[in-house]
């Protein structure tokens, strides 16, 4: 369960990816392309690509703006799910994705009273 305070704000309970993930969107300076949408858990996920690199903070605001937000993974299944089925190894390396696990000080203000460390939006 994602707990909004250490989100940020309180994601849509409707929105999905397969409802609410354009086809492209612009974010920063960069433009990003949808690549795939998977199903998995209860959850949907969507993978984008970007023409030049984006932070993680352009990162978290576009999944903000769509109703979502930057993907938790509480199991190994899970992860393994989006690996195979979702991102793609042409797309996809460790220099260009982006996950949900940061809570930056700078970023969070009141939603760091009292635990000010980074952690998962789950609360982990």
């Amino acid at each position: 369960m994602v707990d909004s305070n250490i989100l940020g704000y309180t994601p849509s309970t409707v929105a999905t990816a397969t409802t609410h993930a354009p086809a492209t969107k612009t974010t920063g300076g960069a433009m990003a392309t949808r690549q795939t949408i998977g199903s998995y858990s209860g959850h949907t996920y969507t993978s984008y690509t970007t023409n030049t690199s984006v932070t993680w903070y352009e990162a978290y605001a576009a999944a903000k703006d769509m109703g979502g937000y930057l993907a938790t993974f509480t199991t190994d299944s899970e992860w393994q799910y989006v690996e195979q089925n979702v991102i793609n190894g042409a797309a996809f390396n460790t220099n260009s994705g982006w996950i949900g696990f940061a809570k930056f000080s700078w970023f969070a203000g009141s939603a760091l009273t009292p635990d000010h460390e980074m952690k998962w939006i789950t609360g982990e």
